[in-house]
């Protein structure tokens, strides 16, 4: 990982309340190139052979602190919170971004 996805105990979320698929980082190139050889019509998550784990920030904040064992606090934003942190320079993306 690039970047640490805990900043100073908080774990930001910009996806509001939306529950997201997660893939472990370990499987991410797999599931990419598995995906990609498969007809357009015939990906999804069921087809992949991989476990697809739905979380809410939240959720994913208490997978991140049970497995950090110490205290992780979800902040959870939209993207248009997002966007309004980056434009109005209060936050800036790292530069891979």
């Amino acid at each position: 990982m690039l970047a640490s996805p805990v900043v100073n105990g908080k774990f930001y979320w910009f996806m509001g309340e939306q529950a997201v698929g997660w893939v472990a980082p370990e499987d991410v190139a797999a599931v990419a190139s598995k995906s990609l050889r498969r007809a357009p019509n015939d990906i999804g998550p069921s087809n992949t052979g991989f476990p697809l784990i739905s979380k809410t920030g939240t959720e994913a904040a208490a997978e991140i602190r049970k497995d950090l064992a110490f205290p992780v606090e979800a902040i959870v934003l939209t993207p248009d919170d997002l966007a309004k942190q980056v434009s109005n320079g209060a936050m800036k993306l790292p530069p891979f971004v």
